[in-house]
Formats: structure tokens, sequence, C-alpha cells
């Protein structure tokens, strides 16, 4: 799951569900394939790129962490509205957090890399 379509409708079929399922990892696969481009492009390297990934990976924990709070929300509160709007709203900044935090790693390593070129030098 994670970061893509995170409130979806909760009455839909189970077919659907995998469907939809199938296309947000596709998307995913998409979106970290063009990040891995650009980044390699940068001359990154594999463990610098896992860097930035990881700082994804972290995100989406904590994003499906809500959404199983969610779930057991809805089960036990007759008006879950007030809860889905606090989460939407955690959400929201956990994913601006998350961007935040991948331009500053990305800023850090072109730092680093500069550094290790004029020790070199």
């Amino acid at each position: 799951m994670g970061l893509f379509n995170f409130f979806g409708k909760s009455n839909s079929s189970q077919p659907k569900k995998v469907q939809a399922q199938q296309n947000r990892d596709e998307m995913k696969e998409r979106l970290l394939e063009t990040l891995t481009k650009n980044l390699s492009a940068h001359n990154f390297t594999k463990m610098e790129i896992k860097e930035v990934f990881d700082i994804i990976e972290l995100a989406e924990a904590d994003i499906q962490n809500l959404k199983d709070s969610l779930v057991q929300i809805k089960k036990t509160s007759a008006n879950p509205t007030a809860a889905v709007l606090k989460i939407k709203k955690e959400v929201e900044f956990i994913q601006q957090q998350m961007a935040a935090d991948i331009k500053t790693k990305i800023r850090q390593i072109k730092l680093r890399k500069q550094q290790f070129k004029k020790e070199r030098i």
C-alpha cells in the first residue's frame, strides 16, 4: 500500500481491491525505477539510492500503521469521521515530511560526494 490511494472505498468487491492493489504496486514500481534512474544519472551508488529508499519505506510503514488503526477505529466507533480526518492529516504530514527528508538526504549525499572529491584533489 503506502503512499498511493490511502483512502479507498470500503464497500468495494474483492476483485476490485486486488486490481487496485496491483495498480498501486505497478505505479510504485515505476516511480521507484524513475527515482533510481534519476539518482543514477547523478552518479549515486546503489547504497546511496538505498538510503533514499529507506526514507520512503519508513514513511510507508508509518502510513500502514495509521491505516491499520483506522480499520480498528471503523470497527469500534459509531462515528469515525473525526478520527478519519485526523488520520488523513497525519498521513499528509508524513508524506510532506518524507518529501523533505528525501530532499535533505539527497543534499547530504551530494555534499558528501563534493567533499570526497575535494579531499582527493
